[in-house]
Order: structure tokens, then sequence, then C-alpha cells
């Protein structure tokens, strides 16, 4: 193991002009229970243009945990702030967090406990999807039965009964593709503290956690799992926290650990003009860079032989879609999109859930050109 604990954990935070809530997601660390004391905060400011830097500033003078890296030129996408803050990790743990969203007050401490009692590679809990602007909570879906109390327990689950999906594809989702990807949920004797030794096995009441949303930042890594594996975030602006869970699981040799029963992350959707991250600006760039990470994970899902991949792919393909359909795509970006599809299917030959689909897209593609 690298001899770098001079924390419990270090937590990455990339952040561009993030002034509005970056306080309240600071706070967030600085009050965790399992104290500020016992976390590294690194903090990757990609040369913000407004008051961010002078905030990361006055939390690293009054707490000596946090590591501030102010970039010089801007990246244009969260992966290059993440893949630098890893060079300066000093924990035998890791986690992630986006500058507008929250832990809540016990997630450091819940997840450090459980990825050392159980000596796993990954440990991760539950996640509230919030729209602050339409005072919604939904809750991370579970492919499990559901061990949430209440208030949890009656609140819709963001993927199946809190899906965003319209029109021919709202209606696909729901009346078909849903039911094939996810099905009944699985009752299992202890339903709170699922434990996955080894998810290349493909056991079916264990690979049934890739179907849920990547969600990188409810989870807390093993640092040398990552760090002596290399593993990196891609170079693509959406996608590619999808690609680097994917690696991490595949690379596990400890095992899995998945909270059922615990909420760790308020995570928010915000939709104000002046909070628009670079995964809700829908250009050409976000499109074909999406459907490329998708590439990349079923490449990589090949790579070791899983042949579960419709699990994690066909709901990010149809989102895909939603994108796609969105916006007036020229006919030279759609050859371009064809030829990511056109590579997928290589490796679609032995799953027919997920060929179905990539052939679908194709025929709109081809339509489209």
């Amino acid at each position: 193991m690298f001899s770098i604990s001079e924390y419990k954990i270090s937590i990455i935070m990339p952040v561009y002009n993030g002034e509005n809530h970056l306080k309240e997601t600071l706070d967030s660390i600085v009050n965790q229970s399992l104290g500020i004391e016992n976390i590294q905060v690194i903090i990757v400011n990609d040369c913000s243009t407004d008051k961010t830097k002078e905030i990361i500033d006055d939390y690293s003078n009054k707490y000596p945990s946090f590591k501030p890296i102010h970039l010089k030129e801007n990246s244009g996408a969260p992966y290059t702030p993440r893949n630098i803050a890893l060079n300066y990790v000093k924990s035998d743990y890791i986690m992630f967090i986006d500058a507008d969203d929250k832990y809540t007050k016990t997630s450091c401490e819940i997840l450090y406990n459980a990825i050392t009692s159980y000596m796993c590679d990954v440990a991760f809990g539950r996640y509230l999807r919030n729209y602050p602007e339409e005072n919604i909570l939904r809750k991370s879906y579970t492919p499990f039965k559901d061990t949430l109390s209440k208030p949890y327990i009656d609140y819709k689950d963001d993927l199946v009964e809190g899906s965003n999906f319209k029109g021919i594809i709202g209606s696909l989702w729901k009346n078909i593709i849903s039911y094939f990807i996810y099905g009944s949920l699985i009752n299992l004797d202890n339903n709170e503290e699922i434990f996955i030794k080894d998810i290349k096995e493909e056991k079916p009441s264990e690979i049934a956690i890739l179907k849920i949303l990547p969600s990188f930042w409810t989870k807390i890594y093993r640092a040398d799992l990552i760090l002596k594996n290399d593993i990196k975030f891609p170079e693509v602006i959406s996608g590619e926290d999808l690609n680097f869970l994917l690696e991490a699981y595949l690379k596990s040799e400890r095992g899995i650990l998945f909270l059922n029963n615990q909420v760790v992350y308020d995570y928010y959707m915000r939709f104000e003009e002046e909070d628009k991250s670079v995964t809700k600006n829908i250009n050409f760039k976000l499109v074909y860079e999406s459907l490329k990470a998708y590439r990349l994970s079923s490449e990589l899902a090949d790579e070791y032989g899983l042949k579960n991949k419709h699990l994690f792919l066909n709901p990010y393909l149809l989102n895909w879609l939603n994108l796609w359909l969105s916006r007036n795509n020229k006919k030279d970006e759609n050859k371009l999109f064809k030829e990511e599809i056109k590579l997928m299917k290589k490796g679609a030959k032995n799953n027919w859930i997920y060929k179905i689909l990539l052939n679908l897209i194709n025929i709109l593609l081809k339509v489209k050109s």
C-alpha cells in the first residue's frame, strides 16, 4: 500500500466560477462528523473569473488540511482538475465532491467506517437528487429491496419513477426498456449492506449494482486501487464518471460494498442560467463526447469480458438519444455519431438487448444523414 496516510480521507473537488454555492459545499466538508483535521481537501480552481479563488484561499487559511491548486489556464472540463488532484493525495482513501453539491453530516464517517471494516476497494451509499427550483427531492435508484426509512421511502426514485424521458424515448423507456433492464427489485437476506466480492463473476444478485447510476461522488475508494492502477478520468466532458467507476470496479480485488440504507450525498440539479454546468449546455461537443465516453466504457467492458454491459450502457444511450433529438444536428455531425455507433456494434454480438438499441440509433442516424 502507498505510504500516504497523513489523513484518513482525501476529498477532491474541481471548481470553476462556483461562488454561488461553494461556501455551502465547503461547509458540508468542514462540518463532517469525522473531523476536518482528518480530511485533506484538494480543491482545484480551474481558472475561475468570479470570487471562487478568494473563497478557496479564505478556507485554506482557516483549515491546514486544505490544499488549494489554482490553474493558470482553464481546462474546459472537470476531468483535468480531478486528474491533477490525484497527484496530491495524502490519504489511504479518496472521495469526490462537486462544487455545488453537499455531503450529509456523517457521510465521511459512514463511508470510512464501512470501507475499513470490510477492507474492500470501494464502498458507497445513496444520494438525494434535489431540484431546488421545483422543490422536488428524489432518492437514488436501488436494484435491491429499499431499506431507507421515512421520509426517503416515500420519494420517487430517480431512474424509473422519476424519469424525465419524454415523447418516443419516454414511451420506450417506461413501457419496454426499463422493464428489461430493471425488472423487479432483488430481495436478499441482507438488503442493507450488499457486498460484491468480484463483479466480473456477474452473479445476478451482484451485477445488479451496474444498474445504479455511476454517482462516483457517493463513493469512497481505496487510494492504491486508483493510484497503483493509474485510473484516470478520460478526456471527455460528459460520461467520464462512468469510465472512471467502471475501471475501478473491474480492477477491484478486494470487493465493493453498497450501503443500501444510507444517504450520503445531496446532488443538485440547477437549471438557472448562471448555475448551468458544461454538461447542461447541449452543443455538438457535449453530444459527441458523451457518445465517445459510452463507447470507451463499452470497450472497457469487452476487455474484461463483461457480458451484462447493457445494464449501465442502455440507459445512457437512451439519454444520449434525448440529447441528440434536442438539437438540430448537421449531416457531418451525424456521420461522426454513426462512426461511434459502428465501433460500439462490434462489441454487441453477444448482447441482444444492447444490440437492439444500437440498431435503433443507427437507423435514426441514417434517416437524418
